[in-house]
């Protein structure tokens, strides 16, 4: 493929994953206005991130596991449309019941795109997977992080559905640019799922880790998204909450940059390690702090630890099997967003019973999760480098 098809088809995915990661976004920036048209409880609320991920997570396996046999061009076309046609019907909604069936359409709808398209990117960029995964989340970070300034603005104009109107219609330059695209000739290469491969997956430990790690990953930052504004309204007496979570997402852009840079010469199972270690102990004070300045310094500094987490840890599964990069691409998807959403309706509850302070010392619990996860890695990566070095030193003087 040549250089001007390369460089569309990362057009084309990067808009996609930019405007997504809006919608992604406005949930948690317009809970309160959500529960306010509604009238909600905080139990029921948290399914609104629920709705978003449940069907996503089947979705994208069913996906990945079939992606060498699908056409990814008409599969990656029809994704993003059936997208934002959700998107307006969240915008239209008018009971709450049929906001989550458009959440959770758009889920299922998302997946297909979100299945192929690092596997896409994976095989333009052989060489530098995880610098190119940190510089996809790039993206994602910028979109996301103007989630809550337009979330903001439509409330300011009148109405919280004014976002979803708008961002509906955002989708259709992806679209287009991937009308006029061919199907990349690297991704014949890609192998299905069958009992064989399930069997080479599962053996492989990077990929167990890899699942396990990105749902604690996929809860802690879930939870985030979801309930940080929230928490400094209600907690924090923080007059326009969506900030906090601009903060939190504005620190991601910076940070995965740096990530995406430094991958190519740092091991990146001792990053995941180092990142965090220093996460934890901001967990644990985030609910302390009283200080709104400090509030803020600690939401930036956890938002640039939490930010290389799920792409780095994914790169690593990827990179330890990439002729199944779909299927591990698609694992690595199902399992941040099962913890996405998993660990919001529990916030939800756990803040109901007691209150949105308390509820967050859940984070370090799966941070700590996650830690154990990433030294396991380490440590299996460890004894098998330890292995290759014996038997070179043993095989050497027989040659």
């Amino acid at each position: 493929m040549n250089r001007q098809s390369k460089t569309a088809w990362t057009a084309a995915i990067l808009l996609f994953v930019s405007f997504e990661s809006v919608g992604f976004q406005l949930r948690g920036s317009l809970l309160p206005a959500i529960q306010s048209t509604y009238s909600t409880s905080t139990e029921i609320l948290g399914l609104v991130a629920t709705a978003g991920t449940l069907g996503f997570v089947a979705a994208v396996l069913v996906t990945g596991a079939v992606a060498g046999r699908l056409n990814i061009r008409l599969t990656m076309i029809l994704s993003v449309s059936v997208v934002g046609i959700s998107i307006l019907a969240v915008g239209i909604a008018p009971s709450f019941g049929i906001l989550l069936a458009a959440l959770f359409i758009r889920g299922i709808a998302t997946a297909p795109f979100r299945a192929l398209d690092r596997a896409v990117l994976g095989h333009f960029y052989p060489e530098s997977r995880a610098q190119v995964f940190n510089g996809y989340a790039v993206i994602w970070a910028v979109g996301a992080t103007t989630g809550p300034l337009i979330a903001y603005l439509a409330t300011r104009f009148g109405n919280w559905r004014f976002a979803y109107l708008a961002l509906s219609i955002a989708f259709i330059p992806a679209a287009g640019l991937l009308l006029y695209l061919d199907v990349p000739d690297s991704l014949a290469a890609e192998k299905p799922l069958n009992r064989n491969s399930l069997r080479v997956l599962g053996s492989d430990p990077a990929v167990r880790t890899m699942i396990v790690g990105l749902i604690f990953s996929g809860g802690v930052e879930g939870s985030l998204f979801t309930w940080l504004p929230y928490f400094a309204t209600t907690h924090a007496g923080l007059e326009d909450g969506f900030l906090l979570l601009m903060v939190y997402l504005a620190a991601y852009i910076p940070a995965r940059y740096t990530y995406s840079r430094v991958l190519g010469s740092f091991n990146p199972q001792i990053m995941i390690i180092v990142l965090a270690s220093l996460a934890l102990p901001l967990a644990i004070a985030l609910p302390l702090v009283e200080s709104k300045i400090g509030l803020y310094v600690v939401v930036c500094l956890l938002g640039a630890c939490v930010s290389g987490l799920f792409p780095t840890l994914s790169a690593i599964g990827v990179d330890s099997v990439p002729a199944y990069s779909s299927p591990i691409n698609s694992l690595a998807a199902a399992a941040g967003f099962a913890g996405i959403s998993t660990f919001p309706p529990i916030v939800g509850i756990l803040t109901a019973r007691a209150d949105i302070a308390r509820a967050f010392y859940l984070l370090p619990v799966l941070l700590a999760g996650y830690l154990i996860v990433a030294g396991f890695l380490y440590r299996t990566w460890s004894i098998r480098r330890l292995k290759i070095l014996i038997f070179f030193s043993v095989s050497w003087p027989c040659n």
